[in-house]
């Protein structure tokens, strides 16, 4: 087994890379609506090394981070650690897409795992702001205001992990069928051709 990477791998890194920074660019304007999961959730189901799935949205977020300016270290932390780990549910979520043969099925999965993306940030970043910073008070009812003055912000999350998870992982699904379809339909027409030879 050979750790090099792949022209088809450094391709596909590339491409996803260079797409996330310059929707997150474009996208500027609007607060927490972002690419970035949705990425990484496609990213795990395209690489088999988890090593380059999670170097996709870390690479979109530092490189995006030069024109967007720096935040606090341990803010910054969770933001990146909550982008990355949805590669992780790529074997997961990719065999699920895989073995899917209905199209209600495939877009619960979809949104199922756009929804648990936005969550997780939504949880852990305001965890994290309230805990490090000085905004609101270290106190259970401190805790409480920061979730709760976030919830316009997670509305932005949700749709744009949503919207972009459907945009992204719709395709994919469809690429899977699509070329399972068409792998079928050759093995049936290889095996009626070696039928009527014999």
């Amino acid at each position: 087994m050979t750790n090099k990477l792949t022209y088809r791998d450094a391709s596909l890194f590339c491409l996803l890379v260079i797409c996330g920074v310059l929707l997150r660019l474009w996208l500027r304007d609007y607060p927490n609506v972002s690419p970035v999961a949705a990425l990484a959730l496609l990213s795990g189901c395209l690489f088999s090394k988890r090593s380059i799935a999670i170097a996709v949205p870390l690479s979109i977020m530092v490189i995006s981070d030069l024109k967007f300016g720096g935040y606090d270290l341990f803010v910054m932390l969770s933001v990146y650690t909550c982008l990355m780990l949805p590669a992780l549910a790529g074997p997961w979520l990719k065999s699920r897409l895989q073995t899917s043969q209905r199209v209600v099925k495939t877009g619960l999965t979809i949104g199922a795992s756009g929804l648990l993306c936005s969550l997780a940030f939504f949880v852990v970043t305001n965890l994290t702001v309230w805990w490090c910073g000085s905004m609101y008070p270290n106190s259970m009812s401190g805790l409480l205001l920061c979730y709760s003055q976030a919830i316009p912000f997670f509305r932005h999350t949700l749709m744009g992990d949503l919207v972009f998870a459907f945009a992204f992982l719709g395709s994919y699904a469809v690429a899977l069928h699509w070329m399972s379809h068409r792998k079928n339909l050759l093995a049936g027409v290889l095996a009626t051709s070696e039928t009527k030879s014999n």
